[in-house]
C-alpha cells in the first residue's frame, strides 16, 4: 500500500484520461493514426472495467430485511501500455491519453456500494464513487436474483445485470453493462452456530460486459480525429460494433461477516483488458 500511495503521489492531481492529449508526445505531433486507434481502443476498454459492476457479492441475497452499506476500491492493474519513456519510437497507450504524459500502472476506483434485499430473493444495489488522482467519477446500479439460497445441501446460485457509467469527463462518455452468474457457498462458524455465528462465503462468477465508448471532443488534427471513433459492445447489427468491447469476464473471492461487519476479497479479470482485485468492508443492517 505504501508503494502504491508512493506511485499515485508522482502523478500530477488532477490527472485524467484525455482526447486532446493525443495529439502529441514528449512535444512532438504524433502523426500515426493507427497510434491514436490503438491507444483509445486499449483505454477505453480498460476504464470500462475498472468502473464496471465487479464480482463483489456472493450468491445470496441479504434478504428482505437486509441491508448492506459499505466502502469499496477496485485497483485495475494496467500491465500493458501504461509506460511512458522518450526514448521509445511509440508511447503506450495510457502514456498518449494522460495529459502530463506521467500515467500510474494502477487505475483505483474507491467508492460506497449498497445493497438492499426484496421479496422473492432479489436485490438491488449501487455504487458510486471516484476514479482516484482524477477530475472523474462513476455511477451505476444492479438488480439480482437468487435462483437457490440458504440450502445448507446446495450452492447459491444468482443472475445479475448492471450497468455503470463513466462521470465527471468533458471529452470522454464510457458506459458498462453487465451480466454475470454467480455460485458460492455459505460456511457459518463461531461458538454457537445460529446464536453468535459468523460466516465464510467463497464464492465465484461468470458473465459479460457490454461497454459503450464516445468521444465528447474531436482532434484539432484532422488526420487522427477518425482514430477516436464511437465503438460499441451492444448490437451486433450496429455499424459502431466492435466484439473486443463485449469481453468474458469472470472472478471470484470471498467474504467474512458477523452480524454486524462484513469483509470481502475479490479479483476479476475480463478479456483482452486488465485484471482487477477489489476489497471491501460495510455494515450489515
Amino acid at each position: 500500500m505504501l508503494l502504491l500511495a508512493s506511485t499515485l503521489s508522482l502523478a500530477a492531481f488532477p490527472e485524467r484520461v484525455s482526447i486532446t492529449a493525443m495529439e502529441d508526445y514528449a512535444g512532438q505531433p504524433v502523426v500515426s493514426s493507427a497510434l491514436v486507434e490503438a491507444a483509445w481502443r486499449t483505454v477505453t476498454r480498460d476504464l470500462a472495467v475498472g468502473i464496471a459492476n465487479k464480482p463483489v457479492t456472493p450468491g445470496n441475497t441479504p434478504g428482505i430485511n437486509g441491508f448492506y452499506v459499505g466502502f469499496h476500491s477496485s485497483a485495475t492493474i494496467i500491465y500493458k501500455g501504461y509506460g511512458c519513456d522518450p526514448a521509445d519510437p511509440e508511447p503506450g497507450p495510457w502514456c498518449l491519453a494522460t495529459e502530463d504524459e506521467n500515467p500510474i500502472p494502477v487505475v483505483v476506483t474507491p467508492g460506497m456500494m449498497l445493497r438492499k434485499g426484496l421479496p422473492g430473493s432479489t436485490e438491488i444495489g449501487g455504487q458510486f464513487g471516484w476514479v482516484a488522482m482524477t477530475q472523474t467519477g462513476y455511477l451505476g446500479g444492479y438488480g439480482k436474483i437468487a435462483f437457490l439460497e440458504g440450502h445448507r445441501n446446495s450452492p447459491d446460485l444468482a443472475m445479475q445485470v448492471g450497468y455503470t457509467g463513466y462521470i465527471g469527463n468533458d471529452e470522454v462518455e464510457i458506459g458498462v453493462l453487465d451480466f454475470s452468474g454467480t455460485i458460492g457457498y455459505d460456511l457459518p462458524f463461531g461458538r454457537m452456530v445460529g446464536v453468535n455465528e459468523s460466516h465464510f462465503t467463497p464464492f465465484a462468477s461468470l458473465g459479460l460486459y457490454r461497454i459503450h465508448a464516445a468521444a465528447r471532443s474531436n482532434l484539432a488534427d484532422p488526420g487522427l480525429d477518425g482514430s477516436v471513433s464511437e465503438l460499441t459492445g451492444f448490437g451486433a447489427s450496429d455499424p459502431r460494433f466492435d466484439k473486443s468491447y463485449v469481453p468474458f469476464q469472470f472472478g471470484g473471492g470471498f467474504r467474512l461477516s458477523g452480524e454486524v461487519f462484513s469483509f470481502t476479497l475479490t479479483g476479476g479479470y475480463a478479456l483482452e483488458t486488465s485484471p482487477t482485485v477489489n476489497i471491501g468492508l460495510g455494515f450489515n443492517y
